[in-house]
């Protein structure tokens, strides 16, 4: 049932288009775009040179709201690392809706995301890009503090391309 609610979920958000796989680690992901819920329209090569985090959330799933929460705080602290946190719903969802959900959070909600990204096997699903626009990891689940150390740091502590 939930698989359906999601993969439903991802047609909504990439606008009806087909589901493609989504990216392993190592591919460059410069095509994707993105809408924001302030509707700021982006391309993920535009944030180059950050190092790019995108977990999928939904409003009824506790797990997403602890690793949304641990994200807005790891943001906070490393925002001028040049980390970057955008967050995809994986229900549709209005921008007043996502604007409220995320009220006082320094970490972005989207709207709209046109790309191969899609939910793993469960939410809360996370991508982690590097500066150079390559996929570096994706892990499905909640994820604790040394887990995300493990995968950030390595990559926040890479120079600017």
């Amino acid at each position: 049932m939930i698989l359906r609610v999601l993969t439903a979920a991802g047609a909504l958000l990439l606008g009806g288009a087909a589901i493609a796989k989504p990216p392993a680690p190592g591919t460059v992901v410069s095509n994707t775009s993105f809408t924001t819920a302030n509707g700021q329209s982006m391309r993920i090569a535009d944030l180059r040179g950050q190092v790019v985090v995108l977990t999928y959330w939904m409003r009824d799933c506790g797990a997403c709201d602890v690793q949304v929460a641990m994200l807005d705080y790891y943001f906070r602290q490393r925002r001028n690392l040049g980390l970057q946190v955008l967050v995809i719903p994986a229900e549709d969802l209005t921008a007043a809706q996502l604007k409220e959900a995320f009220k006082g959070k320094g970490i972005h909600p989207l709207t709209r995301i046109r790309g191969p990204f899609e939910p793993l096997d469960r939410l809360p699903t996370t991508y982690f890009i590097d500066r150079s626009g390559q996929v570096r990891a994706a892990e499905s689940g909640l994820l604790g503090v040394e887990k995300l150390n493990q995968l950030l740091v390595p990559l926040l502590r890479q120079p600017q391309p």
